[in-house]
C-alpha cells in the first residue's frame, strides 16, 4: 500500500450541486471523493508543517541565503499546515454536465476541498461544486 494510500481513505460517491444563478434550484451530479477523517487531516497538515522546517533547517549553514530562506520556511509552515488541515475531502474523479451548455467536463485531477471548481472548455463558464447535506 503506498503512503499515500494510507493517509487517504477509502472513495465513495458524493452527490454535489452546481448552483448556477440565485432562485433558479442547483443542479446535482455525483463525484467520487475521499472523505478525511481528523486524523488523516492532522497527518498531512504534520507532514507539510516537517517539511517546510526541515527545510528551514537545511539552509540554516548555508551563508546569507539563510537571512531570508529560513525565516521564510518558519512561517510557511504553519501557514501551509493549518490549509491542509482545513480542507476535509479530496474530490478524485467524476464528470459533471455543464449548467449552462450541457456537456460534460470531467475531474482530470484530484481537488482538495469544497467548493471545487471547473472550467468548461466549451462555453468557458465555471462550475462550483459543493456538496450536498442529505438528512
Amino acid at each position: 500500500m503506498s503512503s499515500s494510500a494510507a493517509i487517504l481513505g477509502a472513495s465513495q460517491q458524493v452527490q454535489v450541486s452546481l448552483p448556477l444563478e440565485p432562485g433558479i434550484p442547483p443542479t446535482r451530479a455525483r463525484v467520487g471523493a475521499r472523505l478525511l477523517s481528523h486524523r488523516q487531516r492532522v497527518l498531512r497538515a504534520g507532514l507539510a508543517w516537517a517539511l517546510f522546517w526541515g527545510l528551514a533547517l537545511a539552509f540554516l549553514p548555508v551563508p546569507i541565503v539563510h537571512f531570508i530562506l529560513v525565516p521564510t520556511f518558519l512561517i510557511t509552515g504553519p501557514i501551509v499546515a493549518w490549509k491542509r488541515f482545513a480542507k476535509t475531502a479530496v474530490i478524485e474523479s467524476g464528470e459533471v454536465g455543464c449548467i449552462r451548455c450541457g456537456k460534460p467536463v470531467p475531474i482530470d485531477e484530484p481537488q482538495y476541498g469544497w467548493p471545487v471548481g471547473l472550467f468548461c472548455k466549451a462555453c468557458g463558464v465555471t462550475l462550483r461544486l459543493q456538496p450536498v447535506n442529505e438528512g
